[in-house]
């Protein structure tokens, strides 16, 4: 090392002391158990994410789009909308189409918490308890 450097001091370097991040940056998470990710059935187990806000439109003004991925399956349904506020619609549409079409209901539903899921019309169902029927 003290053949190609200039400057640093002569000796052997040593480090007395780790800073507090470098030692947190070597936990390692823990992983999600088989039984959480897997699906035994379709529809057991959807994953919903809404992506978007672009700055360039789609031709029928679309700025968001909404993918379901069937953990079972693997199939995926993707759904453009105009604003975050139509996903609440959007998910009922996806809802009645997969159970007339599959003849299941959807069991489990997966997102990241984002708040484009929680919605005022979302929280008056939830109270109401529509959200099943619909």
């Amino acid at each position: 090392m003290e053949q190609i450097t200039i400057g640093l001091p002569k000796g052997a370097l040593k480090q007395h002391d780790t800073c507090k991040g470098c030692t947190l940056a070597k936990y390692t998470k823990v992983n999600f158990h088989d039984w959480d990710t897997k699906a035994h059935a379709v529809l057991e187990r959807i994953h919903f994410d809404v992506y978007g806000h672009f700055s360039t439109t789609s031709t029928s003004r679309h700025k968001y789009f909404v993918t379901l991925i069937d953990y079972f399956s693997r199939k995926c349904w993707i759904f453009f909308i105009q604003k975050k506020d139509e996903t609440l619609s959007m998910f009922l549409e996806f809802k009645a189409l997969v159970d007339k079409e599959v003849g299941k209901k959807v069991k489990v539903v997966r997102t990241d918490n984002g708040g484009e899921y929680v919605s005022n019309e979302l929280k008056k169902r939830i109270q109401k308890k529509e959200y099943d029927e619909s």
